[in-house]
This record gives C-alpha cells, structure tokens and sequence, in this order.
C-alpha cells in the first residue's frame, strides 16, 4: 500500500512525504496516522479495513530500518 503514494522503500519521489525523513514523533503516532486517518485532511487515508496494528509495527519498523540505513550513509 505504501509505496503507491511514498514509493519503493519509502522513498517519495517528491509528491509525498519521505517516511525515512519523517519526525521521530511521527512513528510513534503510526496506528493513528495509518489505522485511524488523522491526516485524512492531508491526504493520508486510512487502512483500517485492510490493515491490522501488527502490520502497521512492520511497516514502521521497515521505515526505521530504512531510516537508519539513510543515516549510516551520511
């Protein structure tokens, strides 16, 4: 689902936000951004009909993974 819209790993290609560069706060808020829509008004939707909160911890433990990788490379 995530890559549609933030592409292949979480790399946007500019429309959408990188996931890698996101606020550390915002992986904590990952179950109400993705289950719940809280940024539905920014274009976010919601997944609560296809995904589970055990979904939503392995994509947001990939994006960290991802992150920290970013991060070694600098």
């Amino acid at each position: 689902w995530c890559a549609v819209c933030h592409g292949l790993n979480g790399m946007s290609g500019g429309a959408t936000p990188d996931l890698r560069l996101s606020a550390a706060a915002v992986f904590d808020r990952y179950p109400d951004i993705v289950l719940e829509g809280k940024y539905l008004s920014q274009g976010m939707p919601d997944f609560k009909k296809w995904l589970k909160a055990s979904d939503v911890d392995a994509i947001r433990a990939f994006i960290l993974k991802r992150r920290s990788e970013l991060t070694a490379k600098n």
